[in-house]
């Protein structure tokens, strides 16, 4: 049995590979607006630890640049949907599916598990 034990208090944690799949921690100061991304191969799950963060999301987008392998970023999002995420909240966010976040204010903190398809 292989046993990993993490901790997000400490300085050096910023990403753990399980598998296939991959767990991030991200602690972000405000002002922050992310490129929007898409992911070809991993579905994003957002775990909120602190903080209030904006989050559009879109099945329809073009362009951008393909920065690795199935990692595409800074593509243009048509028609989004916009989700309003604070601590305790869980976002899925399929692959396939273009993503930005926004900070507006204060920092936030979260743990994102890239689940791979």
């Amino acid at each position: 049995m292989k046993v990993t034990k993490l901790s997000i208090k400490s300085e050096t944690f910023e990403e753990v590979k399980i598998g296939r799949n991959i767990l991030k921690y991200f602690k972000i100061n405000s002002p922050f607006e992310s490129q929007p991304e898409v992911h070809s191969y991993f579905s994003d799950l957002y775990i909120v630890l602190h903080g209030e963060a904006t989050v559009q999301v879109s099945e329809n987008f073009s362009g951008g640049e393909e920065v690795e392998e199935g990692e595409i970023r800074n593509c243009i999002m048509g028609t989004y949907k916009t989700f309003e995420i604070s601590k305790g909240d869980i976002l899925l966010i399929p692959f396939n599916t273009a993503h930005k976040l926004i900070i507006k204010s204060g920092s936030f903190e979260q743990l994102v598990l890239k689940i791979h398809k």
